[in-house]
């Protein structure tokens, strides 16, 4: 066979192009299976495009009409033992973390810069 036979025949394009396509094949089967191996082992995958984390929203904080009797300081502010919200009376129970997430119980408000309320 000479050198320009072997160029147009078909038999040695195909023993060329098949192992190219099995090594293809191969390679993205490997790339699939390495990302349900990383997903089922638990490791966190960083959000998509569709699955954006929204922060949660700070919460909203009351305006008291009156503050008694302080007793400490938070983040610049006093701290006041009572607090007069809508015409009902507030002790201080606790204090938020800032970037905390507040669930408001029946009873409470939160001051800012997040100091909870109890009613008395």
């Amino acid at each position: 066979m000479d050198e320009a036979s072997l160029s147009t025949d078909p038999r040695v394009v195909l023993l060329l192009l098949v192992p190219a396509v099995a090594f293809l094949l191969a390679w993205i089967m490997a790339g699939v299976a390495g990302k349900q191996g990383a997903q089922s082992a638990g490791a966190p995958q960083p959000p998509g495009p569709r699955e954006r984390r929204v922060p949660p929203a700070p919460p909203r904080f009351d305006t008291p009409e009156r503050r008694d009797a302080p007793i400490g300081r938070y983040m610049d502010c006093t701290i006041f033992e009572t607090a007069s919200i809508g015409g009902l009376e507030y002790r201080f129970d606790r204090v938020l973390a800032p970037g905390a997430l507040w669930r408001s119980d029946r009873g409470e408000r939160c001051i800012a810069p997040g100091l909870v309320y109890v009613t008395r």
